[in-house]
């Protein structure tokens, strides 16, 4: 057991449904392959860094998972027909998508070459799946032939997470990741051998992750496909993190701009609250926001997408999008959760009031138990703009106000 996690008790399955919070009702890509435990990037607003501070110690020396286990699990799928929930949704190639909780391919990998079994086994089995990252040892012989041949058969997308083109920022923020020059030469690169990129400028932060024009135009040159915006959610301090994520960046924008910026007040002065424990900036001003970059990028020529959010519509151009990540351009990707804000969000506008039978009649769920008892709680009317919940014969229904 690693020194650092109370957690790492037992080996834990590397492809699992993210069942945690409401992930499964918001996200299409909730099915997920995490090789590492820890991450060498550091950034300091992680969602995952966060979540793991709340019990123990944060590993910015990555420890591999188990690669047999991993193999195994394809091998179980695909060839010994093994019974179970992740087994079925694997047998008809619900996409995955490679880095929830950590980056597969974080520097690390060259010496553990797990990130590297795992495109060798989504090429052996034709399996689709959306590569999320700040590595670029993706650029190698070695990966980039797999990944030409992932995406010949329109089975890959690798999304790049670029928050900024300021060197000097980033290197506060994401101490080891690599710089952002290099991040574009490797989504250069790939382009150049016809696999699709993305950016996700995720998270997007008010007032610091500023000129968001200069790094839209180099997304073009770059030949980007999309770019994915979502808002950064401040996370409170908790009792094991040295500096929280808003100490970070206040000390940040002192170094790199020369003032320090307290997000967590500003939030806060223009109507931010906690909700679903992090400070998030009011819907209404992300809203103008996200017009504002949308209107940028599509003149561009590259699709705009958001994540996350009340408004999924803003996904619906240029074609009607149940993903955030475009995932309906590629024919190796015919099965995901289709079952989450996107669709829900569409078919309320469409219909005006849907319920469970609608949902499950049209869409598909990674697991339908947790989606129904999630239903069942009324959380859309929390997830969705103008969503509320009704009753219609004992049973929860949702409108469109």
């Amino acid at each position: 057991m690693s020194k650092y996690y109370k957690y790492d008790i037992k080996p834990k399955l590397p492809i699992q449904v993210i069942k945690g919070g409401t992930k499964l009702m918001t996200c299409g890509m909730s099915f997920k392959v995490d090789l590492y435990s820890g991450c060498e990037h550091d950034c300091c607003y992680c969602y995952a860094k966060h979540l793991v501070t709340i019990y123990s110690k944060w590993k910015k020396d990555p420890m591999k998972l188990n690669l047999k286990l991993l193999e195994q699990m394809f091998v179980d799928a695909f060839e010994n027909n093994r019974k179970g929930q992740i087994y079925d949704l694997m047998r008809n190639r619900f996409a995955l998508r490679a880095g929830s909780l950590t980056d597969n391919f974080q520097e690390a990998d060259l010496k553990y070459k797990v990130g590297l079994k795992l495109l060798e086994l989504l090429d052996k089995y034709d399996y689709p799946c959306i590569i999320n990252t700040k590595g670029i040892i993706i650029t190698k012989p070695d990966y980039l032939k797999l990944l030409k041949r992932l995406a010949k058969k329109q089975l890959v997308i690798v999304q790049y997470s670029l928050i900024s083109l300021n060197e000097g920022l980033l290197k506060e923020l994401e101490p080891g990741a690599p710089p952002p020059k290099e991040r574009l030469k490797a989504l250069k690169t790939l382009a150049d051998n016809g696999i699709p990129t993305q950016i996700r400028i995720a998270p997007f932060i008010p007032w610091v992750t500023i000129n968001c024009e200069d790094l839209i135009k180099e997304a073009k040159k770059v030949e980007c496909k999309a770019i994915i915006v979502e808002f950064l959610r401040i996370p409170p301090k908790k009792p094991n993190e040295e500096k929280s994520t808003n100490e970070i960046i206040y000390n940040a924008t002192k170094k790199v701009y020369g003032k320090n910026i307290n997000l967590w007040k500003r939030y806060q002065k223009e109507g931010g609250k906690l909700h679903r424990g992090y400070m998030k900036f009011p819907f209404e001003k992300r809203l103008k926001i996200y017009l504002k970059l949308k209107e940028l990028i599509e003149k561009e020529g590259m699709d705009f997408y958001v994540c996350n959010e009340l408004k999924p519509d803003l996904n619906e151009k240029p074609f009607d999008c149940a993903c955030c990540c475009g995932v309906e351009n590629y024919k190796g990707f015919k099965n995901f959760n289709t079952a989450s804000s996107n669709k829900i969000y569409k078919m309320l506008k469409e219909k005006g009031k849907i319920s469970l039978n609608d949902v499950k009649k049209n869409l598909k769920s990674l697991d339908w138990n947790l989606f129904e008892k999630q239903w069942d709680k009324g959380v859309y009317e929390d997830l969705l703009y103008k969503c509320k919940k009704e009753y219609h014969q004992g049973k929860i229904i949702y409108s469109n106000l």
